[in-house]
């Protein structure tokens, strides 16, 4: 790993730059990804990508990008976790509006003047827009029970108090509580083209 951070993958010759990406995204997945799927699963997608022709290209539902982990980043898969599972349960919920988000909005990241992002460009722009619609999305959100957020008396935001929908539960988890903490899955296939369609321009403008 050394090598890499000194020299850069990309700077390597090609079977040499190969095996650094391989060896990197093993040192990755070993120290900086945690496994959510030891909590109890019901309703998993099957993989589309079941075809031979999916070994060497795209799936629609983005199986099989891993071929000893079909499921891996697949559509309905659960997204996995950069801190110990043991970490990760919820925190109460007045814990949560703890500061007051909107306040922390307005006081860290409100525009009084513009400020121009200088070391930005169009490739920064197409990746942010890929992170946006894959990374972060997991569905539609549910419309009950939303976060109520309290506002400043000087706070011109429509409704009193703020209401912002919750994240789409795990489809995946069974409905009663099971001693894990909570688990995010990747949007249906139904919103997948859309993040397809990003990849490709993220793509494109590379």
């Amino acid at each position: 790993m050394g090598l890499i951070e000194a020299i850069g993958w990309h700077r390597l010759p090609l079977p040499v730059g190969i095996a650094a990406l391989i060896a990197l995204r093993r040192q990755l997945r070993k120290q900086n990804l945690v496994d959510t799927s030891t909590a109890p699963t019901v309703n998993q997608p099957t993989p589309q990508g079941n075809a031979p022709r999916y070994q060497t290209a795209r799936s629609p539902d983005g199986s099989f990008n891993d071929l000893s982990n079909p499921a891996m980043g697949a559509t309905g898969a659960r997204f996995g976790r950069n801190a110990p599972l043991h970490a990760t349960f919820q925190e109460p919920a007045q814990r949560l509006l703890t500061p007051n988000p909107r306040t922390v909005s307005r006081e860290l990241l409100a525009r009084d003047t513009f400020k121009p992002a200088t070391t930005l460009n169009l490739l920064a722009a197409a990746w942010l827009q890929f992170q946006v619609h894959d990374w972060l999305s997991h569905g539609r959100n549910e419309p009950d029970n939303p976060w109520q957020v309290p506002l400043q008396d000087d706070d011109d935001w429509p409704e009193r108090p703020m209401r912002i929908l919750r994240t789409r539960s795990d489809p995946t988890r069974p409905k009663v509580k099971d001693g894990h903490p909570i688990t995010l899955a990747r949007k249906s296939m139904a919103a997948a083209l859309t993040c397809w369609l990003a990849c490709v321009a993220a793509s494109a403008a590379s």
